[in-house]
């Protein structure tokens, strides 16, 4: 049967000499994997770029794992610029961490609209920097249930149990100090963060899903990320 859905593209990977492998996060299935064929007269492997909107029809056949793109192009709400390498930049590290994290095979439609609408910011703003990026993640806990409860006082914060407490806990998965007091005003919007403060809280921020989701993260985005927001 086909298939005519929106989604936003988590990954492409060669395969082959001339096929392309797709995960896309779709509005209507969730998760689906697709793919094309690059040729002369083919240039559906151009709107596969990583976190961009697409409009796309596909073959889906449920005997199948990976379905065949029969048409794909840009939605048009959104104005992408491939010039703009801070922009380009967070949006691979974006994709890249979406990838590692969303499984279900299923419709989300509340997720999937929240993440437009980072999409729709990332390429309607004049400026992206660091405050962006800390904002998408500490969001996105909201729909994956894993908020930190925020207590007062405190004097670390437990990434095993997610909340922030009074006494060290008798294990090490915890955060203290400066980065106790950073990862706290990005939760609670208490106080301003400074550059270099945002700079460790985005890793704090991984190393918190990687423990909440039983997934350890590595992103090969990451560095690029700490360059151009040094």
């Amino acid at each position: 049967m086909l298939l005519t859905t929106e989604g936003i593209v988590l990954n492409t990977t060669k395969y082959g000499d001339s096929s392309y492998i797709s995960k896309i996060f779709t509005l209507e299935k969730g998760i689906i994997s697709t793919i094309t064929n690059r040729s002369k007269s083919s240039k559906k492997h151009l709107y596969l770029q990583a976190f961009v909107c697409v409009d796309l029809t596909c073959y889906v056949k449920q005997s199948k794992n990976i379905h065949r793109i029969k048409e794909i192009g840009f939605s048009k709400l959104f104005n992408y610029d491939s010039n703009n390498v801070v922009k380009t930049s967070v949006s691979f590290f974006i994709a890249e961490f979406l990838s590692k994290i969303i499984k279900e095979e299923e419709q989300n439609t509340v997720l999937y609209h929240y993440l437009k609408s980072v999409l729709y910011s990332l390429t309607s703003s004049e400026k992206v920097d660091s405050w962006f990026l800390v904002n998408f993640l500490t969001l996105l806990t909201k729909h994956l249930g894993i908020v930190p409860e925020l207590n007062k006082p405190f004097i670390c914060f437990d990434l095993l149990n997610a909340e922030f407490i009074s006494k060290f806990p008798n294990h090490k998965t915890y955060i203290s100090g400066e980065e106790a007091i950073a990862f706290y005003k990005a939760f609670s919007s208490e106080g301003e963060l400074s550059s270099s403060e945002r700079k460790g809280l985005i890793k704090n921020l991984l190393h918190y899903y990687s423990i909440q989701l039983d997934n350890t993260i590595h992103l090969k985005s990451l560095p690029i990320i700490e360059v151009i927001f040094t």
